[in-house]
């Protein structure tokens, strides 16, 4: 998360004063075509290469790129294949995410060979989460048993990042998944901390990789992880609060900041528990936590992340999506919801944030994340990018009624993607080294 090398990667311009786009977010067709070239313009980001990701770069600017923000890129393009009926980009997807889980390893963190380094160079358990998130929905759209150019299949790279994140768990306050992989870190906040965003990760991964293969055995993990979260942990209270993480060392001794993808993911794997298990213990939970959403990152039906609010400390570059995810698992909200009153709000906050993006979009659909009328400067760039695709992909779920993650395809042979041609060589050098 923290390895800075060399980039090329650009930064656009603040939006300004000239004509932008209009959608009419009644017009299924409209909205449709929006989503399209909102994906267009994100993918001009990216330039397939032996990494699979946008170059790093340590800023906290928005010329700052780290490498767990390309695991929310690959989930925004998986979202739009999958709800926009479009697989355009399941090449480069395939091919991206080949390569940066080590081709045949299918591991982000390399494999046995390369974990201890990977966990290093900053690869943490959230960080990997993303990219196994990204990979069980390709998984989703195009089958289980769908290969990358490389040999592995998108949903062995999905369920081998669960088991890396699984065996990180412990008892310690009760149980709960580290944030950090390496326990003898120096730096206590990677040695024992238990963060929220780790374990809503997991449960968002497993209730899927679920419902992929039946095996109980993913489902009743994602269930203890839940049960953590709500009891033990003392991390999600009872009046719907979403703690950001807990010490290990010190069970009562929490960072109580509120993040909007920590509430957000926690709703969504609610949801999704909800829908396997039928049980309404979930939803009564999710009443009250988005109902805490809704005072601290809801204002006037538009989607918020404090940061963007006068007279709070500015977003860091690497909080820019942190709203983009959380839409994305309130989508699942909204499908699986038996409460009309929820789905109806969620459906206010999707419509009344999309106008208001659309708005502020460029005529070549380049759309900034600040999204309140009071917002001066709107940069346009690779992470507020991401957000617009998220938005604009849940929105045409909804008006759509598209399932997300919701296909099951036939057994695909893979594609073409384009992957270099020299990865195997490398691949083998390492492992030579």
């Amino acid at each position: 998360m923290k390895l800075a090398i060399i980039s090329l990667f650009a930064v656009c311009s603040i939006i300004g004063t000239f004509a932008q786009v209009s959608v009419n977010i009644n017009d299924k067709s409209a909205v449709s075509n929006a989503q399209k070239q909102i994906a267009a313009r994100l993918m001009r980001y990216y330039s397939p290469n032996t990494l699979g990701t946008i170059p790093e770069r340590e800023s906290d600017g928005p010329e700052g790129f780290q490498w767990f923000e390309m695991g929310f890129y690959w989930m925004a393009v998986a979202q739009h294949m999958d709800v926009g009926n479009d697989i355009l980009y399941m090449d480069t997807f395939s091919g991206a995410l080949a390569n940066a889980s080590f081709g045949p390893t299918a591991s982000f963190l390399g494999g046995s060979g390369l974990a201890t380094f990977s966990a290093g160079v900053g690869k943490w358990n959230d960080d990997i989460l993303w990219w196994g998130l990204a990979a069980v929905h390709g998984a989703e759209v195009m089958g289980e048993g769908y290969e990358t150019p490389l040999g592995s299949t998108l949903f062995d790279i999905a369920k081998n990042t669960y088991t890396e994140v699984r065996d990180q768990w412990d008892n310690l306050c009760g149980g709960g998944l580290y944030w950090a992989r390496n326990r003898n870190d120096a730096q206590l906040n990677k040695a024992v901390y238990k963060s929220t965003i780790t374990n809503v990760e997991q449960i968002l991964l497993g209730v899927r990789l679920f419902k992929i293969t039946g095996d109980r055995s993913y489902l009743e993990h994602a269930i203890q992880v839940y049960d953590w979260l709500v009891g033990p942990s003392g991390l999600v209270t009872g009046d719907g609060v979403v703690m950001d993480g807990v010490r290990a060392d010190a069970c009562q001794q929490f960072t109580p900041n509120q993040h909007s993808y920590n509430a957000g993911l926690f709703l969504g794997g609610a949801a999704l528990l909800f829908e396997a298990t039928k049980d309404a213990k979930y939803m009564q939970t999710i009443s009250r936590v988005l109902n805490n959403y809704e005072k601290v990152f809801v204002q006037n039906n538009i989607f918020i992340d404090p940061c963007e609010v006068s007279g709070q400390p500015p977003c860091r570059q690497n909080q820019a999506q942190f709203k983009g995810v959380a839409i994305y698992s309130l989508n699942y909200v909204y499908q699986y919801s038996s409460d009309s009153g929820i789905k109806d709000k969620i459906k206010t906050w999707i419509e009344t944030s999309a106008a208001a993006m659309f708005n502020i979009c460029t005529p070549r659909y380049d759309c900034s994340n600040f999204w309140l009328p009071t917002t001066a400067n709107r940069p346009v760039d690779v992470h507020n990018q991401m957000n617009a695709l998220f938005m604009s992909n849940t929105l045409s779920s909804i008006k759509s009624a598209t399932v997300q993650g919701g296909k099951q395809k036939p057994k695909n042979s893979g594609g073409m993607g384009l992957t270099i041609g020299i990865w195997s060589s490398i691949f083998s050098a390492i492992f030579l080294l």
